[in-house]
């Protein structure tokens, strides 16, 4: 706690010479939480190698403190750090089965307040978890958490593995809200975190409307469109591109025609045609540079709730019993050739129930998804950038992983101890022996899936 306070009134001495020696720092609250997560991946795939019973194990402590600066600011700072067992393909060598330790940042916020009800109009920026969309346990939360140009879907950044539907946010944003809150817009300013090049800046608007029963809500985001180097957004690489190579031949002495013998991606070519393409054709063989791949594009997002826990008689209701919600969005407007030529090939959509317990539990939460994505995520985007699929079949086809599923509950045991389980067939990422995040999703087909306990102690 004392490094933090010590971060905190650096902040403050600052903050007092901007805005004056009048206002005072009030410390707030103080967070201390540990979370033991135990559970198996019962079966998985990572390319060629199955994975059974691959231990889930993590230990969490996290240390956050809030305070408050005058009438206006606020600030939140934490750490976290994380115990955790990579997963390893080759079990038998020990330095790929010992666990780790990895300290992080949790959360390093300023907050400035516009209106004496906090909610209704604030400015915050720093780093931060963002969520839009507090019905999503698991699956969802589209629009920041995806790419467009591949639509990589996340649901874990492979070491919280459990109730983490969030954006880890690093930027600003900034909330509205009028006609007693009912209607509330959202303007974000957030950076790339983790994919080539990091650091491009994303700007996202959502809208919300909220009645006592029933929730909307609308989102759109332009991927990447301040880019600090937009040779790397669409590299102009052969390795990036779709072409028509053609093979010129005379159809007498005064006509000439041609005839395609490829057009396609270059990661479809032959070995020939990648040798023409690369020399940039000869006096056989012309080359058309048709198109190159960018990951810039729109994202759009819709959501929607209802909440009919009404139905059930008071006394047996938990809070957010019986709401139905779901969530759909596209990953990219515009269409490129070959990999990207369907709008409905980018269209993730989430459905979900809280199921009712009766009060035996405090959440019961089950979540379906449907993604007609016909490439499996692929290694070349993950170490290159190029947006494109690099693990295609045949025909193009990849639909073994179209749907998805979780199932997540929740029990308040006293005021300090909570359990929570979670089982599901999502998008499953786990850390290598050497920190490398797994470059596709542990669990690629139906029969695919993990379970989780966590059991969480907050002081």
């Amino acid at each position: 706690m004392i490094p933090i306070r010590l971060i905190f009134l650096c902040g403050a001495l600052l903050s007092t010479s901007i805005f004056g020696a009048s206002d005072s720092l009030v410390w707030d609250e103080f967070k201390p939480r540990l979370a033991v997560d135990m559970g198996h991946l019962v079966s998985g795939r990572y390319y060629n190698n199955d994975l059974n019973m691959q231990p889930l194990n993590r230990n969490t402590v996290i240390l956050e403190q809030h305070a408050i600066y005058g009438e206006n600011w606020e600030f939140n700072l934490g750490f976290k750090g994380i115990m955790w067992w990579p997963f390893s393909i080759n079990g038998n060598e020990p330095y790929q089965r010992s666990f780790r330790i990895d300290p992080r940042v949790s959360e390093a916020k300023a907050r400035v307040n516009f209106s004496a009800q906090t909610q209704r109009a604030y400015l915050e920026f720093g780093y931060f978890p963002y969520k839009y969309n507090p019905d999503a346990q698991n699956l969802g939360e589209y629009l920041y958490r995806s790419g467009t140009y591949p639509g990589i879907v996340q649901s874990t950044d492979g070491f919280r593995l459990m109730d983490a539907a969030v954006f880890d946010a690093y930027g600003m944003h900034a909330r509205f809200s009028h006609f007693a809150g009912i209607v509330s817009h959202d303007f974000t300013l957030f950076t790339e975190p983790s994919s080539i090049p990091i650091g491009d800046i994303t700007p996202g608007y959502e809208l919300s409307v909220s009645f006592p029963w029933i929730q909307l809500g609308a989102g759109a985001a332009y991927n990447r469109l301040i880019s600090f180097d937009a040779s790397r957004v669409r590299p102009d690489v052969d390795e990036n591109g779709y072409f028509q190579v053609d093979s010129i031949f005379n159809v007498n002495a005064t006509t000439k025609d041609t005839a395609a013998i490829f057009k396609g991606p270059y990661g479809n070519a032959s070995a020939l045609v990648k040798q023409k393409i690369t020399a940039g054709g000869d006096s056989v063989y012309s080359v058309h540079a048709l198109h190159h791949y960018t990951q810039r594009g729109i994202k759009l997002m819709i959501r929607g709730a209802v909440d009919m826990g009404f139905l059930l008689p008071e006394n047996l209701r938990s809070p957010g019993d019986l709401r139905v919600f779901a969530e759909a969005a596209l990953l990219g407007w515009e269409n490129q050739p070959y990999f990207y030529e369907k709008r409905s090939q980018r269209m993730p959509v989430m459905a979900g129930l809280n199921l009712p317990t009766f009060r035996l539990l405090d959440r019961l939460s089950f979540q379906v998804e449907y993604y007609d994505n016909p490439f499996l995520n692929g290694k070349q985007f993950v170490e290159t950038a190029y947006p494109i699929w690099s693990d295609a079949a045949a025909d193009g086809e990849y639909h073994r992983d179209d749907w998805k599923w979780s199932l997540y509950a929740r029990k308040t045991l006293n005021r300090i101890l909570t359990i929570h389980l979670q089982a599901a067939d999502d998008y499953l990422r786990l850390p290598l022996f050497n920190y490398n995040p797994s470059d596709m999703a542990l669990t690629q087909n139906p029969k695919n899936w993990y379970y989780l306990m966590r059991l969480e102690c907050r002081l």
